[in-house]
């Protein structure tokens, strides 16, 4: 026994084992490891945007799809999309097997969560979606300055 009193870690015997020995040293002198910070972390940002309308002519979808997209902004272009800025390269399928019309929307650069939904809202109000999947991500911040 010390001077102090007892300690409240007993000391080890020889006879134990590595596995308890190891114990008794991470209790009686415990790491004082840094806790890493969770990363940063940008607004979430949409750069592809796809929809399934039931039913729909093409062509007055590309019309309901343009009005949305200028809405928030953006600029619709077609498949090559040669312009420098903002821009969405909008494709419009239509389904063999069914009556419906495929939309793929590309974002450069990719935009906010809350515009893709006005986006769904306006064509959604004109004509009956069936399916909405997007390409989610989260912009990047700069470092941290020290």
């Amino acid at each position: 026994m010390t001077r102090r009193g007892r300690s409240g870690v007993p000391e080890p015997p020889w006879v134990w084992g590595p596995a308890e020995v190891n114990e008794w040293i991470r209790a009686a002198y415990p790491s004082k490891r840094r806790h890493a910070h969770a990363a940063r972390k940008g607004a979430e940002i949409v750069t592809r945007l796809r929809i399934v309308v039931e039913g729909a002519d093409a062509q007055r979808l590309r019309v309901l799809t343009t009005d949305a997209v200028e809405s928030i902004g953006l600029t619709m272009t077609g498949p090559p999309g040669g312009r420098d800025g903002h821009r969405v390269v909008g494709v419009f399928r239509r389904s063999l097997g069914h009556a419906r019309v495929h939309v793929s929307l590309r974002f450069n650069p990719p935009i906010h969560v809350s515009s893709v939904k006005r986006i769904v809202e306006r064509v959604g109000g004109q004509v009956h979606i069936v399916g909405v999947s997007t390409r989610r991500g989260r912009a990047p911040l700069p470092p941290r300055s020290a």
